[in-house]
């Protein structure tokens, strides 16, 4: 079991497809911690960009972000033919295997119905799912 948090904002370059997406979701990125600190990983325009994050490192303003508590399955399927952008580098990192996420906004829906914790503190103190 791992604890996660997905977070999600808007993109730091308009692409052209970033008009057509909500403007607090056309971007997210995943950290997993570890039990010193958090991994962040975040698929840029071409390029997977990963950070460390200490537990009282601030996050930035104006995002959102969903503490979770996942599983992941190893022996889920993923499709080979798809494209690589932040939500299906997410989805890949924490197992989620639903073809009809392509959104971020899709994907913070989905979070949230499987038991995510919006803007929990607690998760990122380290206090919260022991």
């Amino acid at each position: 079991m791992g604890r996660y948090i997905v977070g999600f904002g808007p993109a730091d370059t308009l692409t052209w497809w970033a008009r057509l997406l909500h403007p607090e979701f056309q971007h997210c990125w995943v950290a997993k911690d570890n039990g010193v600190f958090f991994e962040k990983l975040e698929c840029l325009v071409n390029v997977i960009h990963t950070e460390i994050l200490l537990y009282d490192t601030p996050l930035l303003e104006g995002q959102r972000y969903i503490g979770i508590h996942l599983d992941p399955d190893p022996t889920k399927h993923f499709g080979i033919f798809h494209h690589l952008n932040c939500v299906s580098l997410v989805k890949k990192f924490l197992g989620i295997c639903d073809y009809k996420i392509q959104t971020p906004k899709q994907l913070y829906n989905y979070l949230l119905t499987i038991g995510g914790l919006e803007n929990d503190v607690n998760v990122r103190r380290g206090t919260r799912y022991k």
